[in-house]
């Protein structure tokens, strides 16, 4: 079974594009060499970040994230155990999204979702309507493609 976490968390005021690279670059080299695998969206003001993996990964991102003093106020929505990975491709998928979409996942029955995961991994609301949010993106923001860590 794979660990999987979600959180919301408040972005420090003013990030400028090169630390969101530079945070990219960091995350995506990192997950790669433990095999985690997932996607984090920003909308300017906040981060919802969703990623898998085993135990000992999942702990040390964890750790690094909460060190991390690009963002704050973390509120975890969800730490579960589901067959196989949703983000299998994705060292750490990136999407500048729309704050309506983090404040909807957000707001999203995780209850719910760790419930689903558990019955059958591939219908989860909130990672049926995070998919869909990221296939209605324009090809230069899609995560599966121009922003893929190889």
């Amino acid at each position: 079974m794979t660990r999987h976490i979600a959180y919301v968390s408040t972005a420090q005021p003013d990030l400028s594009a090169q630390c969101i690279d530079a945070l990219l670059l960091d995350a995506r080299t990192f997950n790669a060499r433990i095999g985690v695998t997932g996607v984090l969206l920003y909308d300017g003001q906040r981060f919802f970040q969703y990623f898998e993996g085993t135990d000992y990964a999942t702990d040390q991102v964890m750790a690094r994230i909460l060190a991390s003093q690009r963002h704050s106020a973390i509120h975890l929505l969800a730490d579960g155990r589901h067959p196989g990975q949703q983000f299998d491709r994705w060292y750490m998928g990136f999407s500048h999204s729309p704050a309506t979409f983090i404040q909807h996942l957000e707001n999203g029955s995780w209850q719910q979702t760790l419930y689903t995961l558990r019955q059958q991994a591939n219908h989860c609301p909130a990672l049926e309507a995070l998919n869909q949010f990221l296939d209605e993106q324009p090809a230069p923001a899609r995560i599966g493609q121009a922003l893929t860590c190889p």
